[in-house]
Formats: structure tokens, sequence, C-alpha cells
């Protein structure tokens, strides 16, 4: 796709899970191409996840709902580099490309002698990013790494969660997305380094180093100050009120922030200054923090009888700060999202069946010039083995043939033949949110998302 900003590039992706496939991701959004190493003897897991209507169908291994996520934009080869010659396409590869990414602890790549120190002669301008937990040649850098581990590592867990709770998790791997925007401006940033010096070089990545970032603030507070910051919930340290308020209806919350004393004043008038709220102790803002929960008590009495969005476009018109709290079945009927065509319907092949035609978030990036896009859906597995190795890579359909039967690549996983997970029945999926594993479910939503038109 030459008449993309990125069209000019090729990128071959070796991660796993999220941060790296992600960095990869977004450049093929702007257009590159980027190449998938997949594996038939361990298959991202991804692949297997999340299934549609919660049926796994056939090639289960195709229809998982967090790969087609992650994994848009991209071409699939299966390669096992257990055999050396499957090292040996993986190194050609990696001479006529511009960018090669690689989650794994650094004994791996050293093993299959491709890190970057044994290729970097095979394509001096080659960009070699390691995305792993910990970065290269400390103590941890052989450490398994999963996105709540770096989380904890990283100080974000310490932080999270309500005063005097043990530490907590966020819901999502959280150090991943990070990682990926300040990946992503690296592997830029190495790509103009090289345009104007022809140099590649090798981008050590640090996952939980990325996570710091995120708590930048409180580390510099305590390194100026040796106050250990704590728990505080929804609330903040220099704003109240700071929360999130019960409504009437759905979305059935709302965040509201108040910095100064004049929003406060605002949101007293609108409120209609009820007697609690002339209390004098809440005209400064260190009165307020004070008087937190006290605070929100009051303000949830008030909003608990107004619909999330009237109330939202009400404090809006006010200069108050406040946004609904959308949960996933409303986000993409929000009309925000709509009006700025957030969401892109993508069509998946027709093997794909299960996954059908379903909304993917797209690129946030709104350029007028160079727009990003949704190219291709997520591709099956091995879907693209003949078009690189052949058509990249030079190798006749006979020698092609000769991989297949050597195992070296191919398109079906060694479970293949293997029984499918039994889908959910619908009183199954009901128990589930009756146990805390979900908590609800919607038999409507394919209706809600309008895929049934």
């Amino acid at each position: 796709m030459t008449d993309t900003p990125l069209g000019h590039l090729r990128v071959i992706d070796c991660g796993i899970v999220q941060a790296g496939p992600l960095i990869t991701r977004y450049l093929g959004d702007w257009g590159a191409q980027v190449i998938r190493i997949e594996s038939r003897n361990r298959p991202d897991a991804a692949r297997t996840s999340h299934y549609p209507e919660n049926k796994p169908g056939k090639e289960y291994w195709n229809q998982g709902a967090v790969f087609h996520e992650q994994m848009r934009n991209k071409l699939s080869i299966c390669l096992e580099l257990d055999d050396p010659e499957g090292v040996e396409i993986l190194k050609k590869l990696m001479a006529v490309s511009d960018v090669f990414e690689e989650s794994f602890p650094q004994r791996v790549m050293r093993k299959f002698g491709l890190d970057y120190e044994s290729i970097k002669h095979i394509n001096p301008g080659l960009i070699y990013i390691s995305t792993v937990g910990y970065g290269h040649g400390g103590p941890y850098g052989d450490y398994r790494n999963y996105g709540m581990v770096s989380e904890a590592m990283s100080g974000i867990s310490y932080l999270n969660g309500y005063e005097k709770d043990e530490p907590m998790r966020t819901s999502v791997p959280y150090t991943d997305h990070p990682s990926t925007y300040m990946g992503f401006l690296a592997v830029m940033s190495a790509l103009e380094h090289r345009h104007q010096t022809g140099e590649g070089q090798w981008i050590d990545f640090s996952q939980y180093e990325a996570g710091i970032h995120m708590i930048g603030d409180a580390y510099v507070e305590y390194s100026l100050t040796g106050k250990m910051p704590t728990q505080n919930g929804n609330q903040h340290d220099e704003m109240a009120p700071h929360g999130v308020y019960p409504c009437t209806g759905e979305p059935g919350w709302i965040a509201i922030a108040i910095r100064n004393d004049t929003e406060w004043e605002m949101l007293k008038q609108l409120m209609r200054e009820p007697d609690w709220s002339t209390n004098p102790l809440l005209d400064s803002v260190t009165g307020r923090i004070s008087s937190n929960d006290e605070l929100d008590n009051h303000i949830s009495k008030w909003t608990e009888y107004q619909k999330a969005y009237e109330l939202q476009e009400l404090l809006q018109n006010h200069g108050i700060a406040s946004g609904v709290v959308l949960d996933h079945s409303t986000l993409q009927l929000d009309p925000n999202m709509k009006d700025r065509k957030f969401y892109k319907m993508v069509q998946h092949h027709e093997n794909q069946e299960r996954v059908g035609k379903r909304p993917f978030p797209g690129p946030s990036a709104k350029m007028t010039e160079t727009p990003g896009d949704i190219f291709r859906h997520a591709p099956m597995l091995g879907q693209h083995n003949n078009e690189v190795l052949g058509d990249i890579l030079g190798y006749s359909p006979e020698e092609i043939e000769r991989l297949v039967e050597k195992g070296v690549t191919g398109t079906l996983p060694i479970f293949h033949d293997s029984p499918a997970p039994k889908p959910l029945a619908p009183e199954q999926r009901i128990n589930m949110v009756g146990q805390g594993a979900i908590s609800s479910y919607n038999p409507n939503y394919r209706k809600q998302l309008g895929l049934d038109d």
C-alpha cells in the first residue's frame, strides 16, 4: 500500500500477547506491510479465546476475538523455529524488512541465533525492537512476565484501589498499553534516524519501565518530599468533589471532577444550593478534600434521580468536567463515537464464518491527509504462507510443498484433530453472572450492534 504514509515499510511481528503485536498493528494501521510469524505447534493463545456467540465452531483457532482485535492489518506465515530451516527463512525475511519485533526473554532469541548482535550484519538498516517485561541485561532479563506482574512491579497496583485495601490490579494488562505507544514512538524515531544516517539499531524496551511513567507524578512527589502516596479510589489529592456517582437508567453512572472554587460554586447552583453545601468548610479545595466521603454521599443523592447523558450535558454546558460511565454494551452506541465513525465494520474471511461482520475500534487519530484504517481483517493461521514464501522470498511451489511436508510451515495447528472446546449454553452464561464470573449477559447484543440487519 504505497499510497499510505507507512506503505513503504515491511515489518516482521514475532511478538506474543499484547504489547509487541500492538506496536506492529499500529504500523499496519498506517499502511505498513506487517508479516506475523506464527507456530503450528504453539499458536498464539489469543486465537482461542472468546469465541463468537460463545461457540467455537469449525477451525476455532481462527475465530478468537482477542486475536482479531490485535492482529488486523497483518499477513500470517507459519514457521517452526525448532527446525533450522525455519530459522533460515526468518533470517531471509529479516534481510528484506525494515522493522523486526519480538517479545521473548533474552535467552530465547540467542538460542536461535536471532538476537540483534547475531543478525545485524544481515541487514544493517534493520530496526530491531525487543518488547520484554524487564528489558535486557539486568537480573530480571529472563523473567517471565504478564501484565498483572509488571503492573505490580512498576508501582501501579500499590496506588490502585481504596485506602487500606490490598494492592489491586487494573482490569486490563495495563503496562502493555503504554508500552505500545512508547514502543511505536521509539520505532518511528529509529526509522527517522535511519532516514538521516542509513543506520539501523536495537531498541531494548522494558514494559515495567513504561508502567513507571504512568505514575511519574507520584514517584517525583516521593523523591521531592518523602511522602508516600496512598490509595484513594476515585478521589483525588487536589480536586474535590472527584468521583463517579449513580444515575437513573442506563448508563447508570456519571463521573464528575471539580478543580477549583469557581466550578464548585457552579455545581452548588445547579444543585440549587442545598443546606449541606453552605458549610463554610466546603468553600475551599482543602476543606472539600477533607470532607470527600460526605461530599460523595450528598452528591450521589442528587445525581441518582437524573439521567446520565442529560446530566452530562447540563454540567458540561456550565463548564464542569463530567462524562457518563460507559460499559462494553454502551460504548459502541455512544453518540460521539458514532459521529466520529470510530468503530469500523469489518467483514472477515468466509472460513472465519463464526466471526463474520463485526465492529472494531478504528484508529483514534483523524488525519486530514494520511488517515489510518483497517485495511484487512486478522489472518487465518498461515493464510499467507504462499504469498510470503513465494512472492517475497522467491520460493517455488515445489519448495513450499516440501516445507509443508517437512512441517516447517503449514496452516493447521497440531491439535486440529482434537475436539473443539464445548460452547456455553445460555443457561451456563446466566449461571456465570450469578457466580460473579461475568457482570451480565445480554442475549440481544447482536441486534443492539446492528449485526443482524
